[in-house]
């Protein structure tokens, strides 16, 4: 294989809600480590997840802990393509003491899975993060 590999799901309207769903919630996520990343100049990943995974599990604990990590190595390798490429107008090689600007992962950014979220067994695909309630989020912030 040369490339990626794209295969569209037919999901029920149920599943479908559910994805786009998990989107959104990894979507925040990245977006909650950007202005720690813009703060500190941190994008290591395992730097920046000593930084930040604590406090992201408690502030979304409807995803589960590796969508969270998930988010943490999307997060840094987004800063590493933007921040350190020679080529990109933002290389902090070129302006080492500019200001970084803060990252903005839209709700359709792409969800990261690695293989502790995603298998492949027998012609099948398993996707096995922890889905997004909308009704725990709720019912803890009543707490």
């Amino acid at each position: 294989m040369t490339g990626p590999l794209i295969i569209t799901l037919e999901t029920s309207p149920e599943l479908s809600a559910q994805l786009r769903q998990l989107q959104t919630a990894f979507a925040e996520v990245c977006n909650a480590i950007a202005p720690v990343v813009q703060e500190t100049r941190c994008w290591n990943r395992v730097a920046l997840h000593h930084i930040v995974y604590r406090n992201l599990r408690e502030r979304f604990p409807q995803l589960g802990s590796q969508m969270v990590c998930n988010a943490i190595y999307s997060v840094s390798r987004t800063c590493r393509i933007i921040f350190q490429n020679p080529n990109s107008p933002f290389s902090v090689n070129r302006q080492p003491e500019r200001p970084l600007p803060q990252l903005r992962f839209a709700p359709t950014s792409p969800v990261y899975f690695d293989r502790h979220t995603l298998s492949i067994r027998d012609d099948h695909i398993h996707v096995h993060p922890r889905w997004p309630d909308p009704f725990q989020a709720e019912h803890q912030s009543r707490r």
